[in-house]
């Protein structure tokens, strides 16, 4: 089939309107990294339909992205507690898609999840990972076409790879910036222009994470940033998510000179809200990866995930790899993520290098700037 779709995609792209199908259900930032895919079909295949299976809690972001027409929400770890709401929710799932065939469904899931999920879709051909890549084994009954992707290619790079591999496309495609949302919330606007007024730059901080292994120690993040506010003169906007996030918030707000907070927004007004900063602030997460995908700059920091693999790409984005005192090593995850006691690769991590990683970094987006304090 992929001879076939390259043989008529050559011939005639228009004549072709093909139903692809994305198999991409969480987590968020791992949704985010997966967009580019329907940017690629829409390119290679203007006139195509591309719908998108996802939990529902991100359906949002997903019915944001213009590249994808029709959004399948399912609801599997939100109610998986509850029998009687996952039924209905797979019966939901199913009625939605009863009547549809698509051409082609593409697993960027690879676990066993989605292989339920596939069960209850019909395709011409399903596409999966390979037994050397996918996450977990039972995928691969569920898919017709397995394809091998390098797990230690840039994220991004990797869900491209399957795609093109499958259509066997060896033509550079070029990712474009994807932009949810046009307009930022009011409420920041006021902060905005007399933070310009000022001839002063703006970094938007996410500290926060779903792994407490994730996170820099709050001490370090309170050191770092009181060092970059001497130095540079910059104001900050604190992001949180959560009631602890947001005491934090709080705290980080009063020990600076020009600063402030926002929480709970929505996916599409988060992004929007990062293109009007200087640069983002964060450690491996959601917010890193949005903020990557709307060209906003970007400094990072990873200790129990791979820098090499989650880094944006590209000469805006700039990240620091903790060290693992214990001597583990992994491709994509420690495999002590969600068990290590300490999280001493990322919360050990010294506020000298930060600042000195920081700092050449700053200097190199900003360098004919007179706010730099030398």
């Amino acid at each position: 089939m992929q001879k076939t779709f390259e043989m008529q995609r050559k011939q005639s792209l228009d004549s072709h309107p093909y139903s692809f199908l994305i198999v991409k259900m969480s987590a968020l930032g791992d949704i985010i990294h997966a967009l580019s895919v329907a940017d690629y079909l829409k390119e290679k295949f203007p006139k195509c339909t591309v719908s998108w299976v996802v939990e529902e809690r991100f359906e949002d972001l997903v019915s944001a992205a213009s590249s994808v027409d029709v959004v399948y929400p399912i609801s599997i770890k939100s109610v998986r507690k509850n029998f009687f709401s996952l039924l209905l929710s797979i019966s939901s799932f199913r009625k939605n898609l009863k009547k549809q065939t698509f051409d082609v469904v593409l697993d960027l899931q690879g676990n066993t999840k989605s292989a339920f999920v596939l069960s209850l879709i019909k395709a011409k051909k399903k596409v999966g990972f390979s037994r050397s890549c996918v996450s977990e084994w039972p995928n691969l009954l569920a898919t017709h076409s397995k394809i091998d992707v390098d797990l230690s290619h840039q994220i991004s790079s990797q869900y491209l790879t399957f795609v093109r591999k499958y259509f066997l496309d060896e033509e550079t495609f070029l990712p474009k910036p994807i932009f949810l949302a046009d307009e930022s919330p009011e409420i920041f606007q006021k902060f905005h222009q007399e933070q310009r007024a000022a001839n002063r730059k703006i970094l938007m901080i996410c500290p926060g994470s779903n792994w407490e292994n994730k996170r820099l120690s709050d001490d370090v993040l309170k050191n770092l940033l009181q060092r970059l506010e001497t130095k540079f003169d910059l104001s900050f906007v604190f992001i949180y998510g959560s009631e602890k996030e947001k005491i934090f918030a709080e705290q980080l707000t009063t020990k600076y000179k020009h600063a402030t907070f926002l929480g709970r927004l929505q996916i599409s007004k988060w992004q929007a809200l990062m293109r009007e900063v200087d640069l983002v602030f964060a450690v491996d997460s959601s917010a890193l990866h949005l903020a990557s995908i709307g060209e906003v700059p970007t400094f990072s920091v990873f200790g129990p995930s791979s820098l090499s693999v989650y880094k944006p790409s590209g000469s805006l984005h700039k990240g620091i790899q903790g060290t693992c005192p214990y001597g583990k090593t992994f491709v994509k995850h420690c495999p002590l993520l969600r068990t290590c006691k300490t999280g001493a690769c990322i919360k050990e991590i010294k506020v000298d290098d930060l600042e000195k990683s920081f700092s050449k970094f700053y200097e190199s987006l900003f360098s004919t700037d007179a706010n730099c304090i030398k």
